[in-house]
């Protein structure tokens, strides 16, 4: 059988010591870290979605700048063809004038068509006797 009396118990200074530390080391009301809206807020954002967040501009930018290329390489093409194609309008008509030319030179210097000039319009005729200059650079011994 129990027996159930009230005995005084004795605590001696060691124990005493012992349960002031430990009351002291531990706060008066019990804190719980990490729980509630605040904290979820103060969190920020995730690193996950920052990472998706910059690898999505860095497809932006990779797309924009592909863009840009491709426009300003078509932009220089078109231009290079317009250049060829006034270079080329620009041969042709020097051609066509380098053609007329030849032609002009030829009837213009042609020795049947001066002799009739001479003849009709100045009333010039070709002598029978020529005279032949020989011009050499060298003088003759």
């Amino acid at each position: 059988m129990a027996r159930y009396t009230s005995e005084a118990i004795d605590i001696t200074s060691v124990e005493r010591d012992y349960e002031r530390q430990q009351t002291v080391a531990r706060p008066s009301f019990e804190v719980v870290p990490g729980g509630g809206l605040d904290a979820h807020a103060r969190r920020g954002v995730s690193t996950q979605f920052v990472s998706a967040v910059m690898m999505v501009v860095l497809a932006f930018a990779l797309i924009f700048t592909i863009g840009v290329g491709r426009v300003v390489l078509s932009t220089m093409t078109v231009s290079k063809l317009q250049a060829n194609n006034e270079t080329r309008t620009a041969l042709r008509q020097m051609t066509a004038e380098n053609d007329n030319l030849r032609i002009s030179r030829s009837l213009l210097s042609s020795n049947t068509r001066i002799e009739k000039i001479a003849t009709q319009r100045y009333g010039m005729k070709l002598s029978e006797n020529r005279a032949v200059l020989n011009v050499n650079n060298s003088p003759q011994a």
